[in-house]
């Protein structure tokens, strides 16, 4: 919904007005029509003045009056209007309210507040004026339109832009290029006028409704030069009134509208008669009303104009010159340039829009730069000039809220991707005066965020919300670090941006995990001087036992030879049948020796190679053997041992360290000391990792230690992924070899497993230890 506010109020940006400042001391309020035209008063709680800036003037040293009003018994004086406080003025004449300042004063906006009265009556048309001396007087605004005030009590309406409005012209001629015939003759072909709408168009008089006569229709003409003739957007006809005919100094025509326009400019198109070519001239503005015509001068010229010899032409854009003391247009020439119109946010959708004509300047620098609201961007004239005239461009940004559609599924996006929303989303538009601005951009956009936190500006990246892929993207992104708490961004698109927080890659980057498998990691083992240091000699000893290990495990291996050959032949018993008939006795005296449970029976029978469940399926198929009678002997004198002797043997037989001294049919002993050190080094490249990748990598000043909490959530649930992955790879590579190997693995997983991956985490646990010694 509020995408599609903006885009409304983007596209009315054709018609908004510049809001104009105007120096004046006086300042008239009239109603025109009550919310019930025939209520019996008017009541106002409050009327505002505003300075170009949009500050509420201090109208505490202004006085009000009420001429010919009535405000019950005095109880609700003018005055009331304008204390700034809970009260209300009430006139049941409703007459015109008339506020006067203490000096003159830039007032660039009005406002009001409507009463806590009768709704039948709130002023719902009426009219703003504005006076220099308190006798001429300036329409600068008509509200023309009963639907624009609520029916709601203590309603406000705030910084309405004041632009001087007509509905009568006067276009008076004093001087022509030459005489006809010793009279005073002039001729002109068509008057043009153009609107104050951004960008100005021109207009339609026939269709406004206007006509043109002779002032105060003193003046006739001749058949076919009629005062309308000026106006009837024939070029090949034409107005034409002389002194003669007239019967007095003054030839001017006067042009009525029914309704009020703002004029930004004029012009006029010469005749067929060159002579008679006015070259001085006055246009003025009239606001009618009974017993005064209050006339203001729009344009004098009072040198003679270089006038076209060319028939059919116009003599060119000419400006008006009213009570405008400022204005919000920037001109680089007659034309206006710059920031012609912005609307600001107001209300519950935070949408501020600009309307933008690029000038010469502007064109020649390829950017022009326009500030909405609290962003600044950097357009490229590109879009929207050409290389005959500038174009207009609206420009239109808004802040998306929470609890919006496209809020929520923008930060569920964010979460799962493990980032953090920096900024919040803000949407960027542009339309011309034809459609909306899509697609690839011809030139980068450029525009700043301001960030609520700067601790990890060199983290964050300008991205946008790809509507495809429901993601936040960085294709066709640009990031670098603006001014203290701005991010600078340059897009080829549009569409909703904000800062992110890229966790996981920021965690990776900034972290000891990244410099163990760089280029510098590799070349720092060249360098030998951590082999001296105490963390290194404790890696030279644990390697030296494993290798004393590996010795002994292959001593063992050759005593076990022949017991091998026997398990060997008891592994390939592949059917066991029953024998019910079997004598028993053996294993249940077996069963009185166990100690505790089975489990300490298992591991102390692990010396023959065979466990509790094998001999039982043994006994089952053939009764008492020698391996029955050998497993008796074990646990007998187990049993006969006095208690140090057992806690010596139980810690033996539990102890990894020693469990590969046992005979299997699996893997040798060596095999098995061998994944008994591969293990340990795993272990030790697992917390390398782990604490390597919690660690800030060194020589980085731009990385910041995550100050936040969830910042450190996401660094430690980033950094545990880490650690699993690297603890998982050796598991997946000798599941491949068992599957790929079969019942010769344990030699393959001897030649090709463990030397690899030993050296790997090796080389890790060496890299982590040259970057502790590093600090």
């Amino acid at each position: 919904m509020r995408h599609a506010a903006a885009l409304a109020l983007l596209y009315c940006c054709r018609i908004i007005l510049a809001a104009n400042t105007y120096m004046a001391q006086y300042a008239k309020f009239r109603t025109r029509q009550t919310r019930v035209p025939d209520a019996d008063a008017v009541a106002l709680r409050e009327v505002y003045l505003f300075d170009p800036d949009q500050g509420q003037i201090d109208l505490s040293s202004a006085t009000a009056t009420n001429p010919g009003g009535s405000n019950w018994f005095g109880e609700h004086p003018p005055s009331l209007a304008i204390d700034d406080a809970f009260s209300k003025w009430y006139d049941s004449n409703r007459q015109d309210l008339i506020i006067s300042l203490a000096a003159p004063t830039a007032i660039a906006y009005c406002g009001l507040q409507l009463a806590e009265d009768w709704p039948s009556r709130d002023p719902v048309l009426w009219e703003f004026l504005l006076s220099q001396d308190g006798q001429t007087w300036l329409l600068v605004y008509e509200n023309t339109d009963a639907a624009d005030v609520p029916d709601v009590r203590s309603h406000k309406l705030l910084h309405l832009p004041l632009a001087a409005l007509w509905r009568d012209f006067l276009f008076e001629a004093t001087a022509v290029r030459s005489l006809t015939d010793g009279s005073y003759q002039v001729q002109v072909g068509e008057l043009q006028f153009w609107d104050g709408a951004s960008p100005p168009a021109q207009i339609d008089f026939s269709a406004s409704g206007a006509t043109a006569t002779s002032w105060e229709n003193a003046g006739t003409s001749p058949v076919g030069g009629e005062p309308g003739k000026a106006i009837d957007g024939d070029l090949t006809t034409s107005w034409v009134e002389s002194e003669e005919s007239a019967g007095q100094q003054l030839i001017a025509l006067h042009i009525s509208f029914p309704s009020y326009v703002h004029l930004s400019s004029w012009s006029w198109v010469t005749g067929s008669d060159t002579s008679s070519d006015p070259l001085q001239w006055n246009l003025w503005g009239l606001y009618i009303e009974t017993g005064n015509n209050n006339m203001v001068q729009l344009h004098k010229q009072t040198s003679d104009f270089a006038v076209p010899v060319s028939r059919g032409v116009s003599v060119g854009s000419l400006s008006i010159a009213a009570w405008e003391f400022t204005s919000t247009t920037t001109s680089s020439s007659s034309e206006a340039y710059g920031v012609v119109a912005q609307s600001p946010g107001t209300g519950t959708i935070p949408v501020v829009t600009a309307l933008l004509r690029a000038g010469p300047d502007d064109r020649a620098a390829g950017s022009m730069q326009v500030s909405a609201g609290t962003y600044a961007l950097r357009i490229p004239t590109a879009l929207f000039t050409s290389a005959s005239e500038p174009d207009y461009l609206a420009v239109s940004v808004a802040e998306l809220q929470p609890g919006d559609e496209i809020t929520e599924l923008m930060e569920a996006s964010t979460k799962a991707s493990g980032d953090v929303l920096a900024t919040g989303p803000v949407s960027i538009k542009l339309r011309s005066l034809e459609q909306n601005i899509n697609g690839t951009l011809a030139a980068p956009m450029q525009f700043q965020l301001t960030l609520p936190n700067t601790s990890n500006m060199s983290r964050l990246a300008c991205m946008y919300w790809d509507d495809a892929g429901q993601q936040w993207s960085d294709k066709g992104m640009t990031t670098t670090l603006g001014p203290e708490g701005m991010l600078e961004c340059a897009t080829t698109h549009l569409s909703i941006f904000a800062a992110i927080l890229r966790a996981i890659v920021a965690t990776l980057v900034c972290s000891n995990a990244a410099g163990i498998f760089s280029l510098q990691g590799l070349q720092s083992l060249v360098k030998l001087h951590w082999a001296s240091q105490p963390p290194a000699i404790v890696l030279w000893s644990t390697i030296l036992v494993g290798s004393c290990l590996l010795c002994v495990a292959k001593c063992v291996d050759l005593k076990h030879l022949e017991q091998v050959d026997m398990l060997e032949g008891f592994r390939r018993i592949k059917i066991l049948r029953s024998a019910g008939s079997a004598k028993r006795g053996c294993m249940a005296d077996l069963k009185e020796l166990l100690l505790p449970s089975e489990r300490v029976a298992s591991q102390l029978l692990k010396r023959m190679g065979v466990g509790v469940g094998e001999l039982e399926q043994l006994h089952t198929v053939s009764g008492v053997t020698s391996w029955h009678l050998q497993a008796r002997a074990i646990l007998s004198d187990f049993a006969r041992q006095r208690s140090v002797a057992k806690l010596a043997f139980l810690y033996q037989a539990h102890c990894r360290w020693f469990s590969f001294l046992s005979p299997s049919l699996k893997a040798s002993c060596s095999q098995r000391c061998s994944v008994l050190v591969a293990k340990l080094y795993s272990g030790w490249a697992i917390a390398a990792v782990f604490y390597g990748s919690t660690a800030l990598a060194p020589g980085q000043p731009e990385c910041d230690v995550p100050a936040a909490l969830l910042d450190k959530i996401v660094r430690s649930a980033v950094i545990a992924w880490i650690s699993a992955v690297f603890g998982s790879l050796p598991f997946v590579l000798l599941l491949a070899v068992m599957n790929l190997g079969g019942y010769n693995s344990p030699a393959l997983l001897t030649r090709i497993l463990y030397p690899p991956w030993e050296s790997f985490f090796i080389f890790c646990l060496f890299k982590n230890q040259k970057d502790i010694n590093t600090y």
